[in-house]
């Protein structure tokens, strides 16, 4: 809602009592730790072209460890994504980014415990332009910042695993989802 502070509307308005309302029931909501899993895993996603006006994506990923997130994020990418594969690629590359730096705190903490950070990804074109580095002319467009999770993955930092896109715990960052889908992620990110 900050992106309209300067030219806002009644519609903006009406979505600032709806986020109050969603913030009012959810105050005794808090992460909550457990020793069940102590691997450090992301989960990365994007919606394509969700954004009405200008037709950009959103970013969303979450670092999970001990049964809840330890980082997240949501953020509109910064150009125009031509293909669902391009945008969650780009979402992945800004998770890896995350990722590289989670592992080195993890590593100052417990010296040799993390030696390849898994993140799952629901987009298999996503995943395969990920791990292989040969040209492709439908993807030769694609902004070099965007390799960066190649090269993570080429040094053996990351791993980028499939996963379900009903598993997707980053979903609630980058979409509108239903009250059941919603909450089921609010839940997998920890917050109980």
């Amino acid at each position: 809602m900050s992106r309209f502070n300067t030219n806002h509307g009644r519609v903006h308005w009406t979505a600032v009592k709806r986020i109050l309302r969603y913030l009012s029931q959810t105050r005794n909501l808090k992460l909550v730790y457990s020793n069940v899993d102590d691997e450090l895993v992301g989960f990365s996603d994007s919606d394509w072209g969700g954004d009405k006006k200008d037709l950009k994506s959103t970013t969303g990923y979450a670092f999970m460890l001990s049964g809840a997130a330890v980082s997240w994020n949501s953020k509109k990418q910064p150009t125009v994504a031509k293909s669902t594969t391009e945008a969650e690629y780009m979402a992945l590359s800004m998770a890896a980014s995350e990722a590289v730096w989670l592992k080195g705190i993890y590593e100052e903490l417990i010296p040799g415990a993390l030696e390849v950070l898994k993140i799952h990804c629901d987009n298999k074109g996503a995943i395969d332009l990920a791990r292989n580095p040969g040209y492709r002319p439908r993807t030769k467009h694609i902004s070099i910042q965007h390799h960066f999770i190649r090269d993570r993955i080429n040094a053996g930092d990351i791993r980028v695993e499939k996963v379900a896109s009903e598993d997707m715990t980053a979903d609630c960052l980058t979409k509108r989802l239903s009250k059941d889908a919603h909450d089921k992620c609010v839940h997998r990110l920890g917050l109980n």
